[in-house]
């Protein structure tokens, strides 16, 4: 009888801890941390930032928030907001003109699947004060 309830708590345990498909790791960027923006060549991509997301594993899908400040003089315009591979999405940025000096959110989502070792993530954004490049870098490790 101890014999069959110690096995039901292992497995009731194992079902609580080892089921975590469908969650998301979220990672965020505090408002204070922003990533400027500045007047740039509208004709080439200039990399506004490079970031760790940290370590990640296999299969994970990861919800992020950036957030970006026009540092530029002028009204920026977002025409276009790209990123670099098929395992990421982003939502679109509102407002869609950003005035000096402010500060907008660009959410973004990430699937570890098919992925090992250090990966690069970009972000391209393309306004009417430049082309600019955010680079996201995780370690993703192994499912173990």
């Amino acid at each position: 009888m101890l014999n069959r309830y110690l096995f039901l708590s292992l497995l009731l345990l194992c079902v609580i801890g080892c089921n975590n498909s469908g969650d998301k790791k979220v990672i965020s960027s505090e408002p204070t941390n922003v990533i400027e923006l500045r007047s740039a060549d509208t004709s080439i991509y200039v990399t506004a930032e490079t970031r760790s997301i940290g370590t990640l594993y296999e299969g994970e899908k990861v919800e992020g928030v950036l957030h970006i400040r026009n540092s530029s003089d002028t009204l920026s315009i977002i025409k276009e907001i790209k990123a670099s591979c098929g395992c990421m999405t982003i939502k679109d940025v509102f407002p869609k003109s950003i005035k000096d000096k402010e500060v907008v959110s660009l959410q973004y989502t990430i699937d570890t699947s098919l992925k090992s070792g250090e990966e690069f993530f970009d972000i391209l954004i393309i306004s009417s004060t430049g082309k600019y490049v955010i680079e996201l870098v995780a370690n993703v490790r192994g499912k173990s």
